[in-house]
Order: C-alpha cells, then structure tokens, then sequence
C-alpha cells in the first residue's frame, strides 16, 4: 500500500479516518469503498494502524442540494447505513471546506440535515437531524441471559435494554454487548447494543 491521505476525526467520543473522495465519480467512490472494506481492520487497529471505531468515505453528493456523500465503514470492515457521530465529522468537514453552517449529506440511510452552532478552532459543535426513529420489536437474543431487547432504527439499529437502577450500565456492556451485538437473533447486519435505566 502506498502513501495515503486522510484526515483523523473525533465526534462525541467515536473516533474515524476520513477519506475525502469529492473528487471521484460514483463507479470510482464504490471503488474506494470496496477497497476500505477490504482493509478497515488493519487501518483501524489500534496498536498496528492508525487507530479508529471506521472509516468516513466522503463522496460527492448524490442529490442536489447535498453538499457531499457519507459512506461509513465499521472497523470490521462491515457498511452500517448510518452513524450519528460519524455524520457529525462529515457535516464539519464540508462546512468548513464550504465555509457555510448548514450542510446536508447523502448517506445509505437518505439525506440528513446538519447545523453548525459553534466553530472553535479544532472543534465545531454540530447538531443533527437523523430523522424519526423506528421501531424494529422486541427480542430476546440467547447472548442476553434472558433479557429483552428493544429494537429502534434511526438510519441504524440499536437493541436496548432497560435495566434496574442499581445495575452497573458499563459493566452489562462490557459483559453482553459483544455477544448481543453479533446474536443470530440480529444476524446478518448486527446491531448497537445500549442498556438503560
């Protein structure tokens, strides 16, 4: 692999790649993601890459009043429709590369509106519309002891699981995320995993 260029972009605690593609055309951009898919693991390694939760592909837009296109790649080399705090990085990075505080952009999961409140040299607050969630049902995945899961879409889906208030969150992630996240009962396409009281 050659020299490549890329920018490193941190929203809300998820931290990406970003490979700015405004440039290519649709067949050169589903390229480009191929080829991110194909190396997102050793891209996104932490110890032997650069480090990173994926990889941003920012396209040129799809419709017409979009200033660009998000395509998200999972560290596993997996293509979700959307990611919120990915968005967030996009939407600043075409604002300031466009020098305007509202941007729309292209995603798998349709068009998103975004509002730049505040620029502050490194950072840029950046509030999103990801439109209306919708309800995916009630799962009970084997991974999750026993415990029943919400499912919500909002360009991506989450399965939730609402929990006593004396139940430690971080330690219910740590211990059921990861299976619930790759349960057949959530197969092929996975999900986020939250709990919550």
């Amino acid at each position: 692999m050659g020299a490549l260029s890329f920018s490193k972009v941190e929203g809300l605690g998820n931290d990406f790649i970003l490979l700015d593609r405004l440039d290519q055309g649709p067949g050169g951009l589903e390229r480009e993601v191929e080829w991110a898919r194909g190396i997102a693991a050793r891209l996104c390694d932490r110890r032997t890459g650069i480090g990173a939760d994926g990889i941003l592909v920012v396209g040129p837009p799809k419709s017409e009043d979009a200033l660009g296109s998000m395509i998200v790649v999972n560290a596993d080399g997996s293509r979700p429709e959307m990611c919120g705090n990915g968005l967030r990085c996009v939407a600043a990075f075409l604002a300031s590369r466009y020098r305007v505080d509202a941007v729309r952009v292209d995603t798998d999961a349709g068009h998103r509106d975004c509002q730049i409140v505040d620029f502050r040299g490194n950072a840029t607050d950046v509030t999103i519309d990801m439109g209306p969630a919708r309800a995916l049902g009630k799962r009970t995945p084997k991974a999750g002891a026993g415990r029943e899961f919400i499912g919500i879409s909002v360009g991506n889906p989450h399965a939730i699981c609402f929990v006593a208030a004396n139940e430690d969150l971080e330690t219910l992630a740590r211990s059921y995320g990861p299976g619930v996240e790759n349960d057949p009962a959530y197969q092929p396409d996975k999900t986020n995993v939250e709990f919550a009281t």
